[in-house]
């Protein structure tokens, strides 16, 4: 029983690994800029760079998949702007 339990788990910790993955590979294929739905179209180059450092656009892609991991172990699911 206890081995049964055990696999189960296992397989539940890889597709909630694998599920999380294809999210962020869906969402980065997306097109159009992530910061044009929080800005107005009227705001500066300077402010919309440093909304794309506090979102953590301007890091590579592997290290925005890690930070994204990091962030779901920790309960951390980013903003809601609803």
């Amino acid at each position: 029983m206890a081995r049964f339990v055990v696999r189960r788990v296992l397989e539940i910790l890889v597709t909630l690994f694998i599920v999380a993955t294809l999210i962020f590979i869906l969402f980065r294929m997306m097109p159009g800029n992530p910061t044009a739905m929080v800005l107005s179209p009227r705001m500066t180059p300077e402010v919309r760079e440093i909304v794309r450092s506090r979102f953590g656009l301007d890091k590579p892609l592997w290290q925005q998949y890690f930070i994204y991991l990091n962030n779901i172990l920790h309960g951390e699911f980013g903003n809601s702007f609803y």
